[in-house]
């Protein structure tokens, strides 16, 4: 659907003299406990356990892996304080009803199909 959105823009070749950005997403939003439970029946739908952690334990753990990655560079967790606030929001959603007028959007994927390919790609090249 994306590499279509794009195909689609510069097929439309617009002249404008000023830069416009056009955001592409699925009309239907889905949240990270959404995520997650696709995730999860994907991966192992046997064994589930939810453990919900406070915020500001996920905050503090980020400072310390900061921290501790400016001594230790080869460690790197990936779980920063920047990215501990995105983790923080429930939702991260855009309107993409300009784009979709504009280029005449058709989405052809689903959440589940998406999902479900990504999947099984990172299952082919043994990364699961």
């Amino acid at each position: 659907d994306l590499v279509d959105a794009i195909a689609k823009t510069f097929k439309l070749n617009i002249k404008k003299t000023a830069p416009e950005i056009l955001f592409i997403s699925h009309p239907k939003p889905f949240t990270y406990s959404e995520l997650l439970e696709k995730v999860t029946e994907l991966v192992n739908p046997t064994k589930r356990f939810n453990l919900c952690v406070p915020f500001f334990l996920i905050f503090i753990a980020s400072c310390l892996n900061s921290l501790l990655h400016s001594f230790v560079p080869k460690f790197n967790f990936r779980l920063t304080p920047d990215k501990a606030m995105e983790i923080k929001e429930n939702y991260w959603v855009c309107s993409a009803t300009h784009a979709d007028e504009l280029l005449s959007l058709n989405y052809q994927w689903t959440f589940e199909q998406t999902l479900k390919t990504t999947h099984e790609d990172y299952k082919n090249q043994n990364k699961v």
